[in-house]
C-alpha cells in the first residue's frame, strides 16, 4: 500500500515537472519563448513560419538579414522573440 502511494506521488510530481518545463519552453510570456518546427521561410518578405511544439498552432516571426539563411525547413528550433504590434519579432534562433 505505501509503496502504491509512494509510485502515485511520483507519477503526480513527475506530470507536474513536466508540464512547467514546457511552459517554460513554448510560448512563456515571461521568456518570450517558442519550440517548434519550422515550416516555412520567405525570404523576401524575411517572415519564417513554425508549428509550435506544445500548441501545435502555425506562428509567424518576422526576421532581420542575418536570420533569414541561418534556418531551413524541417528545422526544429528554439526562438526568443519580441512583439511589437502583434508582429512577433525573432531576436534569437537557435536549434532545438
Amino acid at each position: 500500500m505505501i509503496k502504491r502511494m509512494l509510485l502515485s506521488i511520483f507519477a503526480l510530481l513527475s506530470t507536474l515537472a513536466l508540464g512547467a518545463t514546457m511552459a517554460v519552453a513554448c510560448g512563456d510570456p515571461a521568456n518570450m519563448t517558442h519550440v517548434g518546427m519550422v515550416t516555412a521561410i520567405d525570404g523576401k518578405a524575411k517572415t519564417m513560419e513554425i508549428v509550435d511544439a506544445q500548441t501545435g498552432r502555425n506562428l509567424t516571426f518576422q526576421l532581420n538579414d542575418a536570420q533569414v539563411g541561418t534556418v531551413s525547413t524541417r528545422e526544429r528550433v528554439v526562438i526568443q522573440y519580441s512583439e511589437h504590434d502583434g508582429v512577433l519579432v525573432a531576436e534569437d534562433i537557435a536549434p532545438g
